[in-house]
């Protein structure tokens, strides 16, 4: 959690490298299915900490996942929404649910968020 100790200190270093981080473009989060519970909700804080104090213009949001799927059995649309809505959750935004090709042939659900 380098970054919320960034966000939250207050000296001068840690002010310039907040500072170079002003027109930050991407924010990405690895092994999204980890981030549950309290770990998920002090990351969706973090986040949304990251969006106010760097007033992000136009930041994109990207989250993966080898692993992460919903077992509500009611059919691949429904568990790409279940997953969408939850990293809408962590992102603090809508997220749109296309599709893109994973390894081999099997068709993985693909989740970007904008921050407008």
């Amino acid at each position: 959690m380098m970054m919320e100790l960034l966000l939250t200190r207050n000296n001068e270093e840690d002010r310039a490298v907040i500072s170079n981080c002003a027109e930050l473009e991407y924010l990405v989060l690895d092994e999204l299915h980890t981030y549950r519970g309290r770990q998920g909700a002090d990351v969706a804080l973090l986040v949304r900490r990251i969006k106010r104090q760097l007033e992000t213009q136009n930041l994109v949001c990207i989250g993966t996942s080898a692993t992460m799927a919903s077992s509500s059995g009611k059919g691949e649309g429904d568990e790409k929404k279940a997953v969408a809505d939850f990293a809408g959750n962590l992102f603090g935004e809508t997220i749109s649910v296309s599709k893109k090709t994973g390894a081999g042939n099997q068709s993985q659900p693909f989740f970007q968020g904008y921050l407008r």
